[in-house]
């Protein structure tokens, strides 16, 4: 049941919105029980419709589909796709304007941008109908292990973006939604004993965050014998999640862990039920390919995750490479869902920094300095020691140096006055054994398996 705070809240954020996306959950609560084959019939329509507006509004689709000799009236079934040449970053980066469509109000569009999490960022834009939609999509699947609007959730999250601040207005907020949040950029013994104390008071129902956030702060509370948090479930999500950090989270909380996979681009993509068979990919609004040579993988093999956001007609984004692989998981789930399932995605585990004074500095802290800024082609953070970080940019026409300094500051405001920050502009960035850019190479890892980390021992020394 709704608190009577937030309806408040959801009526100020605007009744129109508020309206369309209350009305595509109950819709997509209808399509999700759907057969496999009901499934891909609603795809391929929304998929044709998808084309042909692409191709009569969208300069950069005309263009490709005419150098590949296709019109939209020859897809006529989802295998016909794939004739379709598959959108790079670098296509996105380079023909940004030209994606847009040129019947929408570019005034009312919303700009974005990834992390930058294959070290690679990424501008696009999104309309009002496609955020409502994916937001629609997070709260349908939210309802699987049982959230549902005014529930209390404390996040621990690293996003800068995402993060709230600590205005009058922000704080406000905070308080209708529900709401509390510590910021895992850099944690810390102090930052984690005090959200351990405000969850044991405030008792939220529900957790979300990163995996090894939520991994480091389960071991913090078993470790000093904390207790008195237990929400119903837990959604971990933005990186891989490992069995062993699995296992730990649930047995301090005393619930499930739930693992959702999503994107800056396309919100939720994938997300588990509580019947843990794989991730349910949220097929209703994208249609998701794991493509290997040009082909659907067979078997266990693993493939690139290309994805078509089936609603996002100001920029479509059609077999967009995200940069993850994806290993899909045979048949259906028993909770009576028709969506595919998969099994394993690898390419999106966030390396963390370990600083001098024993903070935790999340991976992804980096990648999100670089968000938005258009003179960035690639970048490599590389931590060599605990005292050395070299940063690694390529950048056709270079970074102003107020740009420069500025990520400067706030990097080495996060990683301590003992850590020598190196800046090189380079003209290429090698990819990583795996085939992955890597937006982070760390030579001092958190050893999460063995159970040690500078943590102990700062732990151990005070």
């Amino acid at each position: 049941m709704y608190s009577r705070l937030y309806q408040v809240y959801w009526r100020i954020r605007g009744g129109e919105e508020a309206a369309r996306i209350i009305g595509y959950k109950r819709e997509l609560e209808q399509s999700q029980w759907l057969s496999p084959e009901a499934l891909q019939e609603l795809q391929l329509v929304k998929l044709q419709r998808l084309l042909a507006h692409a191709y009569e509004h969208v300069p950069f689709y005309r263009q490709r589909f005419a150098v590949a000799g296709l019109h939209p009236r020859d897809i006529e079934t989802l295998t016909d796709l794939r004739r379709i040449p598959i959108l790079t970053k670098r296509d996105v980066q380079t023909h940004l304007n030209d994606l847009v469509a040129t019947n929408c109000n570019r005034t009312q569009l919303r700009r974005n941008a990834t992390g930058g999490s294959t070290g690679v960022t990424t501008v696009f834009y999104q309309d009002a109908e496609s955020q409502a939609y994916h937001i629609a999509s997070k709260l349908r699947y939210q309802k699987w292990y049982g959230f549902e609007l005014g529930d209390k959730r404390a996040f621990l999250w690293g996003a800068a973006r995402d993060v709230p601040s600590m205005s009058l207005r922000a704080r406000l907020g905070l308080k209708l939604k529900r709401e509390r949040w510590l910021n895992s950029y850099g944690v810390s013994v102090e930052s984690m004993k005090n959200f351990a104390q405000e969850m044991r008071a405030w008792n939220p129902s529900f957790l979300v965050g990163y995996s090894s956030s939520l991994y480091l702060f389960a071991r913090f509370l078993r470790r000093h014998g904390l207790d008195g948090i237990h929400p119903r479930a837990i959604e971990s999500s933005a990186e891989k999640l490992y069995d062993f950090q699995r296992e730990l989270i649930e047995e301090v909380f005393g619930c499930q862990v739930l693992d959702a996979y999503g994107s800056r681009e396309f919100g939720g993509l994938a997300a588990e039920c509580k019947q843990h068979r794989g991730l349910h990919i949220l097929a209703d609004v994208h249609y998701v390919e794991l493509i290997k040579n040009g082909q659907p993988v067979a078997g266990g093999d693993f493939g690139d995750i290309i994805v078509t956001d089936l609603h996002n007609y100001a920029m479509p984004l059609i077999r967009y490479q995200i940069g993850d692989l994806g290993r899909p998981q045979p048949g259906t789930c028993p909770c009576g869902r028709g969506f595919p399932l998969i099994a394993e995605i690898v390419g999106r585990s966030n390396a963390i920094v370990t600083t001098p004074s024993g903070r935790y500095v999340h991976g992804s802290f980096f990648s999100h300095l670089f968000y938005g800024l258009e003179e960035v082609q690639k970048f490599r953070v590389h931590q060599k020691s605990l005292t050395e970080v070299d940063v690694l940019i390529k950048s056709d026409d270079g970074l102003p140096p107020e740009k420069l300094e500025a990520i400067r500051r706030e990097m080495q405001d996060h990683l301590g006055g003992k850590v020598v920050l190196t800046f090189k502009f380079v003209d290429t960035i090698p990819p990583l054994p795996s085939g992955k850019l890597g937006y982070l190479v760390s030579d001092v890892p958190v050893d999460f398996a063995s159970g040690h980390s500078w943590l102990d021992e700062k732990e151990h020394s005070e």
